[in-house]
């Protein structure tokens, strides 16, 4: 039994209401379930309930079994002393509060809830599905999942501006700074995503900004920053970084990072941590103030021409320093594009239009999410599978959202689509 479980029969009062009595015989009428509460307290506050006629306002604390009380020292908590019902799955003690004389009014679930709704319960909490109620996925009204999947998009949009809030603040508000901390790491393929951060956070990126005309420079000190400009090098144009880096270093006084910090296997050639660091130095030298443009982008198509940037024709034929591959033109994709703009840019623009309270740039952001192509990862994959399948950039970022933070932790009981499964018959 999950105690998150009881909560969710206690807010949609999915048990057997006939004949409610307490342990003690005391019979009860639940006028009012209380607001959930997430926080520190009792799980219910602001309930009403009627026991032998009396109407009692206060809080409602739900445990497992009623020991638990004593277990958590609610006893000792101000927090609990306006507790006026207990509500447990099993009683195993009586629990006295400074309230009462008398054992703290309980009342016990274990037999009035539904066979099929616990039966159901524990299909989905054993189940080894990626996503656990996929049995019963199909079942569930249009609406209430399309309803709850926008919901987890402004989920995860708070969550990430709650992030770059504290990024804000220990940043001292330099925003410029922090979009290109989310460029970067949304730059690469997913394995290298926290190395990317970690390479961002190791370069003092004022002066990078100041080297904004002398592309080679930043290749250099971000290719030797990553580790690959350690070792001896034959070919030229790599060379001229390595020297490049070399004077950087000592300038700057940096300790470049091991080159052993980067996953490069099942990493297709195009996408190779190098070639994407010399996009990204064409970019950091190639704008006036990408941080400007992309404020005055009002579509997609715009902030697209923004990042179509080139790596340097050395790496048309090489994936690494020495390492020779098949020609192709190392050009920023379309895909690639869509992900750091809706994983990077379009968050960006949501928190940054809250920082200065404006709505037209949030309403902006949130519209370029719904005209941006969903993103196919293996995520989304399961949920085309499921036969749900995303319209858009914001619906493929919910899923990916609420596949790592509610189904792999099967918190069945906080998701709407989970909590209908449960508690329909």
């Amino acid at each position: 039994m999950n105690e998150n479980f009881l909560h969710l029969l206690w807010r949609t009062q999915r048990f057997d209401k006939q004949a409610l009595i307490t342990i003690s015989g005391e019979k009860i009428n639940v006028i009012q379930v209380g607001k959930y509460n997430k926080h520190n307290g009792p799980d219910f506050l602001e309930a009403c309930i009627e026991r032998e006629g009396v109407k009692w306002y206060g809080s409602v604390e739900i445990h497992i079994k009623s020991s638990d009380w004593n277990k958590h020292a609610h006893s000792n908590d101000e927090n609990y002393k306006n507790v006026i019902l207990h509500v447990v799955y099993e009683n195993d003690c009586d629990i006295f509060n400074e309230k009462y004389t008398t054992p703290l009014p309980c009342l016990e679930l274990k037999n009035k809830i539904p066979s099929q709704v616990l039966e159901r319960y524990q299909s989905i909490i054993d189940s080894e599905n990626a996503i656990v109620c996929s049995a019963h996925f199909n079942a569930v009204p249009e609406i209430i999942k399309r309803n709850w999947i926008e919901r987890v998009f402004i989920m995860r949009l708070e969550e990430q501006s709650y992030k770059m809030a504290l990024t804000a603040e220990k940043n001292t508000n330099n925003f410029d700074e922090i979009l290109w901390k989310l460029i970067f790491r949304y730059f690469v393929s997913p394995p290298n995503h926290e190395a990317m951060v970690t390479l961002f956070e190791s370069i003092p990126f004022q002066h990078i900004k100041r080297l904004k005309n002398n592309p080679k420079a930043i290749e250099g000190i971000l290719m030797g920053q990553a580790g690959f400009l350690n070792d001896e090098i034959k070919d030229g144009y790599p060379k001229e970084l390595q020297t490049e880096y070399i004077y950087q270093k000592q300038k700057l006084k940096l300790e470049s990072l091991s080159k052993n910090i980067w996953i490069t296997r099942s990493i297709r050639n195009a996408a190779s941590v190098c070639i994407r660091l010399s996009q990204l130095a064409h970019l950091l030298s190639g704008s006036e103030n990408i941080f400007s443009e992309i404020l005055k982008s009002r579509n997609s198509k715009q902030i697209e021409a923004i990042f179509a940037a080139k790596a340097n024709k050395y790496w048309d034929t090489h994936n690494a320093p020495d390492s020779e591959t098949l020609m192709e033109e190392k050009k920023v994709g379309i895909a690639t594009i869509g992900i750091i703009i809706s994983n990077a840019i379009l968050p960006f623009l949501f928190f940054y239009s809250r920082i200065l309270g404006d709505d037209a740039l949030k309403n902006t952001s949130l519209n370029m999410f719904q005209t941006l192509k969903p993103e196919k990862n293996s995520i989304t994959e399961i949920w085309k599978n499921m036969e749900y399948i995303a319209e858009n950039a914001a619906e493929s970022q919910s899923l990916v959202f609420l596949k790592k933070n509610f189904c792999d932790y099967k918190l069945c009981f906080e998701c709407a689509i989970g909590a209908h499964i449960l508690m329909t018959n």
